[in-house]
């Protein structure tokens, strides 16, 4: 205020003095309302400070490290998140399928190194939210929903947690005091000794001895209940929402002695961190005494998930950063933007040869950063997890020959991968290549023989998309509503109807007598435009050879060509019904005379196309 002029300390003088002077008020109550003005004055000019501080609301943060938990092996899907003072931090790891869902694991380590310092399972359940009370050293954690249907009593209750052990110490239930239908996060503030539970619509303080005391509704705070949130979280009386969407913090400040809260601002983060990483969900955050704020995130893609970001920024959300030495912001170039993944147990990859992602998910979500107009990803090792490809353009995967677990392909455009060999399939929808409303070439595809497994019905399924594919190894291929090409042949294709296009060729098989000639056919045969038949017979003692091609109507092909040999033009014709022997022909005639001639032996070998 003293910049517009105002000297308030001289103006506060000059009014006590002459309050005295007039005798309108005792000593006592002069201070006393002085007392009150000063404190109220110091609310307002904390309101100004914070919002010169948060002048632009575009928050960014700086990444330490990554942690990649091997889904439905260990716990891997990151929910609550709280800090114990300095560098150490707690996170729930809740299980995934095929694990019980019901258990988690809690994590104990630095997050500046990533170094772990102890774990333990609990049942946790979704385990959503976590809160540090510094004054009797405890956890708090907000359980939330069973993932698994089964229990709801948790849904009302809190645990208490001894981060020494990481073992439950007591459970708060809450269920005869809450209005809320669910306690799907928690707080605490250290500044007035208080508890805040929440839920998306709701916000209930407790104080220490877990007595209700004000509850405040979003729908008469901002006018809206909130169509997401993450949660609650409290640093002395500052108080974080993570809401509104996966990647904003609503801040406000809490004032208990009148039973509300203050809005400062809103922080919102770039879909992408220093040019690289990607935001992802936001968990929680863990504050420190220094005025460092650390931040939790979860990077899911579709089922894909067990990937966990950790970063840092200041307590204004604006921490300056110099961004990826891989990534060129500033400047477009035509050249590839070269990505590794291999085996890596470094704590913060960043992509280079040196220093590579250490999972697939990670190296892909990476990937998708739009600071590089045309990405090159190189596997070094084989990677025993899914491929999942979701969302890139103008990339290439060089996988130099290593494996992969299986590979999904999901709105992705000019992908280009030379080769590309499956160990296994993904449980995602049970193939080995799930390829889905995308453009791709791949130069050389090798899946396992899936034929045994019963889980298993299509080893590719590609649906809505528009590929080139070299199969080499004869996998059971899917088209639906899709163009299929390729330099050679296929031979366990299936087209689900007449939209999908084959432009390469389909192999149905090789007869040596027409009497087998329903072993010429597929329940997709009509959905081809042509038949096309080579013929290798033996004639007087010379090999010849006819190559016949014919449209298909109906069931129908008739396939008439001729071949010369030893100075004789032969004629032949093929004429073929499907799944009828009986009136399927082949008859030889030499020519011009138009003899019939009866080979000695013959092989017939059909495919199908729409080329």
């Amino acid at each position: 205020m003293s910049k517009q002029g105002i000297d308030t300390q001289t103006m506060l003088t000059t009014l006590e003095q002459q309050i005295k002077q007039d005798g309108l008020m005792t000593q006592a109550d002069l201070d006393k309302a002085l007392g009150s003005f000063q404190t109220k004055f110091a609310k307002l000019q904390s309101k100004v400070d914070a919002s010169v501080a948060s002048a632009t609301t575009f928050a960014t943060m700086h990444r330490l490290g990554q942690k990649y938990r091997t889904q439905g092996s260990v716990g891997s899907n990151a929910q609550g998140f709280a800090g114990l003072g300095g560098t150490t931090v707690v996170q729930y790891f809740q299980n995934f399928q095929p694990m019980d869902r019901q258990y988690g694991t809690l994590v104990k380590f630095n997050v500046e190194t990533g170094t772990e310092i102890l774990s333990n399972e609990i049942k946790g359940y979704h385990g959503n939210s976590m809160t540090y009370n510094a004054k009797d050293g405890m956890l708090y954690m907000a359980m939330a929903e069973d993932s698994t249907g089964v229990d709801t009593a948790q849904k009302t209750k809190v645990l208490q947690i001894d981060p020494a052990t990481l073992t439950i110490k007591n459970t708060i239930d809450l269920t005869a005091k809450t209005a809320l239908p669910i306690i799907h996060s928690i707080g605490y503030d250290s500044a007035d000794d208080c508890f805040i539970v929440a839920d998306n619509k709701t916000m209930e303080f407790y104080d220490a001895g877990w007595n209700l005391q004000f509850t405040i509704q979003w729908a008469d705070l901002i006018g809206y209940v909130p169509g997401f949130m993450q949660g609650v979280q409290v640093h002395g009386s500052d108080l974080y929402w993570i809401g509104g969407r996966k990647s904003q913090i609503w801040t406000y400040t809490i004032d208990y002695d009148n039973k509300a809260i203050d809005y400062r601002t809103t922080y919102s983060f770039d879909d992408f961190q220093e040019g690289l990483y990607p935001t992802g969900e936001l968990e929680g955050l863990a504050f420190t005494d220094n005025g460092s704020i650390y931040i939790c995130s979860h990077i899911t893609v579709g089922k894909w998930g067990g990937l966990t970001q950790y970063f840092v920024t200041n307590k204004n959300f604006k921490t300056p950063i110099a961004g990826s030495t891989l990534v060129s912001i500033q400047i477009a170039s035509p050249s590839p933007t070269e990505f590794f993944v291999g085996n890596n147990t470094a704590y913060n990859p960043d992509g280079t040869k040196s220093n590579p992602f250490a999972s697939l998910l990670e190296a892909t979500t990476c990937m998708r950063t739009p600071y590089t107009p045309f990405k090159k990803l190189t596997m070094l090792t084989d990677m025993d997890d899914t491929l999942a490809l979701i969302d890139i353009d103008n990339a290439m995967l060089n996988t130099q020959s290593h494996k992969v677990k299986a590979t999904v392909i999901i709105n992705c455009s000019n992908l280009y991968i030379p080769s590309l060999q499956m160990t296994g399939y993904s449980r995602y929808k049970m193939n080995a290549l799930y390829i889905y409303n995308s453009q791709t070439r791949i130069n050389d595809l090798k899946c396992p023989d899936l034929t045994a497994n019963p889980d298993v019905t299509e080893a590719v399924h590609i649906e809505r998309s528009g590929v080139f594919i070299q199969d080499n190894s004869k996998a059971r291929i899917t088209l639906y509503n899709s163009t299929f090409d390729t330099a050679g042949s296929t031979f366990n294709l299936t087209k689900d109807n007449f939209m999908s296009k084959m432009f390469g060729n389909q192999v149905l098989g090789t007869i040596t007598n027409v009497a087998n000639s329903n072993e010429l056919s597929s329940k997709d045969f009509a959905y081809y435009s042509v038949m096309n038949v080579h013929i290798t017979t033996q004639i007087a003692g010379d090999t010849v050879g006819f190559q016949l091609s014919a449209p298909i109507a109906g069931g129908v092909v008739n396939l008439i060509g001729h071949s010369q040999s030893s100075d004789v033009i032969y004629l032949c014709a093929f004429h073929y019904v499907k799944d009828s022997p009986a009136n399927t022909t082949l008859e030889f005639f030499s020519l011009p005379a138009f003899t019939k001639v009866t080979p000695t032996s013959y092989s017939i070998t059909a495919t199908v196309s729409d080329r």
